[in-house]
């Protein structure tokens, strides 16, 4: 029975050791494909990266004639330093450009219709709203503009 045992540990103690050996072997394996793996994500990141670079590169040009340039010609100055005080971006500002608006008219004669058509944001849109309101009230004016722009706000279910 122990020459049984002898051998059979034996035995095992070879298939430990191939086992071992083919362990280290696939451990070696893994090790040299993740450094292939590595090499090409960063050989990839590389060309994406550069890709990016050349995509801002050919964009820049464009998007600054696009923001800027279009409307400085007709923008009304008083208007635009108006609409930065209640938040406005340039995109904002360029909408009203392109419709010619000057501050006087936003003040006094746009309706609250008239700034949805902008399509500007909800929160812009009710800031500027809100210190039209605010202007036309403590200028004592109550035209008609004012009294139907309340109206029009109480019909929609919209209070101050």
């Amino acid at each position: 029975s122990s020459v049984v045992s002898q051998e059979t540990q034996q035995q095992l103690s070879l298939e430990l050791g191939r086992l071992k050996q083919e362990t280290l072997r696939l451990l070696e394996n893994l090790v040299q494909k993740e450094k292939e793996y590595q090499i090409l994500l960063r050989q990839s990141l590389e060309q994406k990266t550069q890709e990016l670079h050349l995509l801002r590169l050919k964009l820049k040009p464009e998007d600054s004639n696009w923001s800027a340039a279009p409307f400085r010609g007709n923008a009304d100055p008083e208007l635009t330093n108006w609409l930065k005080q209640q938040g406005a971006d340039l995109q904002a500002i360029k909408r009203f450009a392109e419709e010619d608006y000057t501050l006087s008219v936003v003040l006094n004669d746009i309706t609250k219709d008239d700034l949805r058509y902008l399509q500007l944001r909800g929160g812009l849109l009710c800031r500027i709203w809100n210190a039209i309101l605010n202007h036309r009230q403590t200028s004592g004016k109550t035209s008609a503009h004012v009294v139907n722009a309340l109206e029009g706000e109480h019909d929609m279910g919209i209070n101050k």
